[in-house]
């Protein structure tokens, strides 16, 4: 029988796992709030994030519950934003607007801007595992 090989590295690691693992299950209180401490920093982490790409692109696109999009855009010192249905599947479907649905339903501010909205929407969520549909008619 062969063992595996592993490295001192990899060793020294896995020994340190298995020691912070230990020590950790003794002391339970200790590992909820260092889970709850890793959980906050990484929310403030992705928030910060979010924002400072909101102020240096002008604009974000993120997903909105399951199956809608959120566009979002720093304008006049606030963060206005529209919501693009989609849902979700094999690749991810976006249902764009027609032109009439659009100008009666998104927000004044973008009303003109169905093209640029749209095509920073395709920018930013890429091609790959997404469908980009456009809406001929109102859907009911």
């Amino acid at each position: 029988m062969r063992l595996a090989r592993w490295s001192v590295t990899e060793l020294v690691v896995a020994t340190a796992a298995v020691a912070l693992i230990a020590g950790f299950v003794q002391h339970r209180r200790l590992l909820a709030g260092l889970m709850a401490a890793v959980a906050i920093s990484g929310l403030a982490m992705a928030t910060a994030y979010r924002r400072i790409r909101l102020h240096k692109l002008g604009y974000l696109v993120r997903r909105e519950g399951r199956d809608q999009f959120r566009y979002e855009e720093w304008a006049d010192g606030a963060i206005r934003f529209l919501t693009i249905d989609g849902s979700l599947g094999s690749p991810h479907a976006v249902y764009i607007p027609s032109q009439d649905a659009w100008d009666r339903d998104m927000p004044s501010w973008a009303r003109s801007r169905r093209t640029e909205i749209v095509a920073k929407v395709k920018q930013e969520l890429g091609t790959a595992g997404y469908e980009f549909l456009e809406l001929q008619r109102d859907a009911f």
